[in-house]
């Protein structure tokens, strides 16, 4: 009996949870060969030491120093991230996950109170992330990242949406 080839694309962790019982099943069954491809996003999961050495190095740091830390050569981390914008607007994406999380649970604390406190919740949120975590911040902030501007503008304007709300 031939197998039949399943193939998978998946962008980021969180869609694999998703899909994960369906992988499973598709993995044991035995009439079909699975093939998962995870994409950019999802490999900063494996790469997650570069955001370690923004952290403890600062926003300058160079792709060579983020490959080294996740044990990596610079062409490697290349053919994943075609440059350092691609890595920029994947850290930033996963940053402002982050953001949106202490941004939810600001918004839920202030839903009770005027409109005004949940502006106010919305600017907590930021200063909350940046006083955590200020080379990272710094990192996705640079002006120079045209591909990290572009996901932090699509995540402002769904912060703007949340307010709105």
């Amino acid at each position: 009996m031939s197998r039949r080839k399943v193939c998978v694309v998946i962008n980021s962790r969180a869609n694999y949870g998703r899909i994960k019982s369906f992988m499973r099943a598709a993995r044991n069954h035995p009439g079909l060969e699975l093939q998962l491809i995870a994409g950019a996003s999802a490999l900063l999961y494996r790469y997650g030491s570069a955001i370690d050495v923004i952290r403890r190095e600062g926003a300058d740091v160079t792709m060579e120093e983020m490959a080294s830390a996740g044990g990596i050569s610079k062409p490697i981390l290349y053919r994943h991230f075609v440059d350092r914008d691609g890595l920029v607007a994947a850290i930033t994406g996963k940053a402002l996950v982050e953001i949106g999380e202490i941004l939810d649970t600001k918004l839920s604390e202030a839903r009770s109170d005027q409109p005004p406190h949940s502006i106010r919740a919305t600017i907590d949120a930021f200063f909350d992330y940046i006083e955590r975590d200020p080379q990272l911040y710094r990192f996705i902030a640079n002006p120079d990242s045209k591909r990290g501007n572009e996901v932090t503008t699509a995540f402002t304007e769904r912060i703007a949406e949340r307010v709105a709300d």
